[in-house]
């Protein structure tokens, strides 16, 4: 799509933040939504864990 554009006379920069902001979004989504739950699950029993579904 880029190389289409460049061709067609238009400039096009390519600039990294908004790639680093992507990748820290999603990273910091995924180390919440995974740790919170599973931090939840280490302090149960298992016993009651197991008997609760």
């Amino acid at each position: 799509m880029t190389l289409m554009l460049e061709k067609l006379g238009t400039d096009v920069a390519f600039s990294s933040l908004p790639v680093m902001l992507a990748f820290g979004c999603a990273f910091m989504t995924g180390l919440i939504f995974g740790y919170l739950p599973a931090r939840k699950a280490a302090h149960l029993d298992p016993v009651v864990a197991l008997a609760s579904e």
